[in-house]
């Protein structure tokens, strides 16, 4: 339940700006890994094994 502003106490107020404040900090730093994991993967290159050395399902030496 939401308070009419104007009954509100300072408390109340600094603490629903607080908790909005929160909120928006969190969202940000997970919204900034999500982006930070985007960027590094498309630069991550899997390195390939030469044919050699490849491992084949069923291959025995």
């Amino acid at each position: 339940m939401r308070f009419i502003p104007s009954t509100m106490s300072w408390r109340q107020r600094l603490g629903e700006l607080a908790g909005q404040l929160f909120v928006k900090i969190v969202a940000a730093l997970i919204a900034g890994v999500a982006i930070l994991l985007l960027v590094l993967s498309a630069h991550y290159q899997v390195p390939q094994l030469p044919p050699e050395v490849a491992i084949t399902a069923g291959a025995s030496p």
